[in-house]
């Protein structure tokens, strides 16, 4: 079964791509736009998988009408759709971009000499800069660069642009989903591809970079711009060797001081531009003899892939774009007006900025505090647990007395038990009625119970009187019954003789207090 175009698609088939021109998604997009009076110029590269060189397609694209005075030449609106269209059409969302103005929309002046002296020149330059009218009013964007030509001179660029084109230039970039990395001079790029194209020039030379809109001119010497110059009033290319004859010597005298070495003389121009006017600037510079007149756009095949024939001249400043992507490392920085346009929008958004982090900032501040507040407390749990393990000991010992008293108090219980078990004999009141009774000097030796009713009482006294006392004290005493000195004797103690004794006494305790008791209470009232 044969397959037939689908009648869903809605495409022309002028709008269709062909084989050649899908874009994989290992391709990598990067455009150069120049942006002039009333075109874009688009430059875009494709780098594909494949070891192959870059696929060059080459977008010219109105984006307005009729062009105003440099002051008010960008109208973002219209800029921002022309981007739009373009990318949409080429596909170049998310792809880097270069962004070119030409010589009504951005000057570069340059400075050479060595290191003090051109710094000086340079900040001078941007001092001028602040106040060079041909860009309008309102604030300039200025950028600069300086590179080293050997180890005593630089060369120095100054880039100047009204600040409304560049913002208008990154806002029609962000609308169109660019990756926007260089807003730079027509010219600056103009030097680059001299230099790639033309490999072998060593000499300075000419650039004529001739529109509709008029001429601008710039001298060149290994890729760098010696001087850009942007003819007063309505110089058209039919006028361009007037112009060039009246300022030659003066171009001559700046590549003079300007190159450091063998000096070299101004004798090729190479121009480029929209195809009537480069014609005709070439036609009318041809009139000068002392010149060579050239284009500059050289065999870009040798660096591309051409997807829709070889580029005009009028895509030349794209070309020297393109080449900073294709050769990083074989070419020199040039002042990038985004740098100055990025650093001035981070002053305005500093202060937006800082009321933004407010809320943060206090919720890093009450962080920071419930932080310190958590280390603090866990420095008192840490303190607690070591106090914890110091008392462990101590809990172990208190532990083991706990123990030992509840045993005791076990064993107390049962003693208390055995003793309500036991018969009743009350000896300690036997023996305190008995001590009661007991004169000064009469002691008992011993006292033993029997029956638990008949007490045998043994003892001593220094004289008879008090032994004889002690036996009427107790047989006196309430609750004494049969008392009887049983026998008395003397006998040799430590203390000297003494007078011993042993009676026996049967005691009932219901009685009162013992007689001696008695007798002392009475003497004491």
């Amino acid at each position: 079964m044969s397959l037939s175009t689908s009648t869903n698609d809605r495409r022309q088939a002028s709008e269709r791509r062909g084989s050649g021109e899908r874009r994989r998604n290992s391709d990598d997009r990067h455009v150069v736009i120049e942006v002039c009076d009333t075109k874009l110029r688009a430059v875009i590269t494709v780098r594909g998988s494949s070891d192959e060189p870059p696929l060059l397609i080459t977008r010219l694209h109105p984006w307005r009408d009729e062009a105003s005075s440099p002051a008010s030449a960008v109208d973002p609106t219209e800029l921002a759709a022309a981007f739009k269209t373009l990318a949409a059409e080429e596909r170049l969302s998310g792809s880097e971009a270069v962004v070119l103005l030409g010589a009504r929309l951005c000057v570069t002046r340059t400075a050479t000499g060595g290191a003090s002296e051109a710094d000086r020149q340079v900040k001078e330059l941007e001092e001028r800069g602040q106040l060079y009218l041909a860009l309008g009013g309102g604030d300039v964007c200025i950028a600069k660069s300086v590179a080293a030509i050997d180890a005593r001179h630089r060369h120095a660029m100054v880039s100047m642009a009204s600040q409304r084109v560049v913002d208008a230039v990154a806002e029609a970039a962000h609308q169109a989903g660019l990756n926007l990395r260089r807003v730079e001079s027509s010219m600056v790029s103009l030097c680059r591809a001299h230099r790639m194209l033309h490999p072998d020039e060593q000499a300075p030379a000419l650039l004529v970079s001739a529109h509709e809109e008029g001429l601008s001119i710039g001298v060149t010497h290994n890729g760098r711009l010696l001087l850009e110059y942007l003819p007063g009033g309505s110089q058209t290319s039919d006028q361009a060797h007037q112009m060039l004859d009246q300022h030659l010597g003066r171009f001559q005298r700046v590549a003079q001081r300007a190159i450091v070495g063998d000096k070299h003389e101004l004798t090729t121009a190479y121009v480029t531009g929209s195809p009537v006017a480069c014609k005709a600037a070439v036609a009318a510079l041809q009139k000068t003899p002392s010149l060579n007149v050239r284009t500059l756009v050289a065999s870009p095949d040798r660096h591309w892939r051409l997807r829709d024939g070889e580029p005009g001249e009028e895509f030349a400043a794209g070309l020297g774009a393109s080449m900073v992507k294709r050769y990083p490392d074989q070419l020199d920085d040039a002042p990038n007006l985004l740098e100055n346009w990025i650093r001035e929008s981070r002053k305005h958004l500093r202060p937006i900025l800082l009321r933004s982090a407010a809320p943060l900032a206090a919720v890093l501040l009450i962080a920071a505090v419930m932080l310190g507040m958590n280390l603090s407390v866990s420095m008192r749990n840490q303190s607690l647990v070591d106090r914890v393990a110091e008392a462990e000991p101590v809990r172990t010992r208190y532990d083991q007395l706990r123990a030992e008293l509840s045993a005791s108090e076990a064993k107390l219980s049962s003693l208390r038990r055995l003793a309500d078990g036991l018969p009743s004999n009350p000896v300690d009141e036997v023996v305190q009625r008995i001590g009661h009774c007991l004169p000064g000097d009469v002691w008992v030796d011993r006292l033993a119970v029997t029956n638990q009713v008949e007490t045998t009482i043994s003892g001593s006294g220094f004289t008879e009187s008090g032994v004889f006392e002690f036996v009427g004290h107790i047989e006196s005493m309430p609750g004494a019954n049969n008392a009887s000195l049983q026998e008395t004797g003397v006998r040799q103690a430590p203390q000297g003789p003494v007078t011993s004794f042993n009676m026996t006494v049967e005691f009932d305790l219901s009685g009162g207090q013992s007689p001696k008791l008695e007798a002392d209470d009475e003497r004491s009232h």
